[in-house]
């Protein structure tokens, strides 16, 4: 993959429908960024300040990756661990060239208008800053009362909602909000299409047109730094899950270096570890950390992961190799896995299931403590011998699985 080769609106649109896949009201960090853009326009910001409000709305949300912190945010107000998720978001962004400058409306997006106001005053925050933290947070209470209504009522349609998210945030404002910035809302959602646009495929269309204002290529290092914070999103699910995608990708470039594939194709299955597992954010807290075995619905529900991982990451042009390699990880060349039941698979996706399996055998994990190398590599050695793993793969995992031991374990 060559410098300059990725767009940055399919990366975003990509991250976002991750975000968005935590919870059971999919499309929040899309429905935010739209109601956002409305208010920002209807309190007179530039061209260029809507644009910034817009991507700092759409990825608020990048601190959240269980179901657990998700229904509090959409059932409450305000609760006690409310800025955790703030924290964690803000640190993901500082991660990132691309994205370190959201980092303080991601951080400040849950604070109330005089604490804000405050931190202007101390020079903590910019007013440009305050500004756009305090309007994400007016629209992101907005969503979660109309969502409240909406899964109560089982409406079809958002506006339905509008008048329950109204009352509700009404009687609040004042405690939370600057009186500009109500107003400027008042005004934008008097018309029915703020509210109309919220519906699913209407803000999809509305978000994917906006992407193209902010959109330009970026360089691999820059798509590298932005897919780690995919990871750990992911990995952040689950404490038994912590790292796992960070050691498969890390796994998965030293196994590809020792069977000979390019630097170019080490780089691309990296991504592609990194990114195995982004349908996991679709699935329920419970499941993940269940300490006894799954039964025939939990199975189904875990083996949608990456069939849903594929769909999210076949949508950035450029990467489709990688949205492959990244879905075909439970795959078994004897026809058994899944989501397909491929058995004519490329080496990269036969090198990144093994790394898969070895990673996840030595994580410890909620029903066992990480296994010993010795008895990874029988496991190993067994499904090679059913025919379900590559033999030329798992050779240079013996060959080498002192190292390949640690780098799993990202030890080293």
């Amino acid at each position: 993959m060559k410098d300059a080769s990725i767009s940055l609106a399919d990366v975003l649109f990509a991250l976002v429908s991750t975000l968005d896949l935590v919870g059971d009201d999919d499309g929040h960090g899309k429905r935010v960024a739209q109601m956002s853009y409305q208010v920002g326009k209807a309190f007179g910001l530039s061209d260029t300040d809507l644009d910034e409000l817009f991507v700092a709305a759409l990825l608020h949300d990048l601190g959240v990756s269980t179901n657990y912190v998700h229904a509090h945010l959409i059932k409450s107000m305000e609760w006690q661990g409310v800025h955790e998720h703030c924290h964690i978001g803000a640190q993901l962004a500082e991660r990132s060239s691309v994205l370190k400058y959201l980092s303080p409306y991601i951080l400040h997006h849950h604070d109330r208008w005089p604490l804000l106001q405050s931190l202007v005053k101390k020079g903590e925050l910019t007013e440009k800053q305050a500004l756009f933290a305090n309007i994400i947070l007016l629209v992101d209470r907005v969503d979660a009362f109309a969502w409240q209504e909406i899964s109560s009522k089982n409406y079809r349609h958002y506006h339905m909602a509008r008048d329950f998210s109204l009352q509700q945030i009404e009687a609040r404002w004042q405690a939370f909000f600057r009186e500009d910035i109500y107003k400027a809302f008042l005004r934008a959602c008097r018309a029915d299409i703020f509210w109309m646009m919220n519906d699913k495929q209407e803000v999809i269309e509305f978000v994917q047109e906006r992407l193209q204002n902010v959109d330009r290529l970026i360089t691999m290092a820059e798509l590298q730094e932005m897919a780690v914070i995919f990871a750990n999103a992911v990995d952040a699910k689950s404490p038994f899950t912590y790292q796992h995608s960070i050691g498969v990708a890390s796994l998965s470039a030293y196994l590809g270096k020792q069977l000979g594939l390019s630097e170019s194709k080490q780089q691309r299955i990296y991504l592609a570890g990194l990114l195995h597992d982004l349908g996991k954010l679709d699935m329920e807290d419970d499941v993940l950390e269940k300490q006894s075995p799954l039964d025939h619905e939990e199975r189904q529900k875990m083996n949608r992961h990456s069939f849903v991982s594929l769909m999210i990451l076949r949508r950035i042009k450029g990467m489709e190799d990688i949205a492959l390699w990244a879905s075909q990880h439970h795959e078994k060349l004897n026809g058994i896995g899944y989501p397909a039941r491929e058995t004519d698979l490329p080496l990269e996706s036969r090198i990144l299931a093994v790394a898969d399996i070895v990673q996840a055998l030595a994580q410890d994990r909620p029903y066992r403590k990480g296994l010993s190398v010795e008895k990874i590599l029988s496991i190993v050695d067994d499904m090679t011998a059913e025919g379900e793993l590559d033999m030329q793969v798992v050779a240079c995992l013996h060959a080498n699985h002192q190292k390949a031991y640690q780098v799993a374990l990202a030890e080293a």
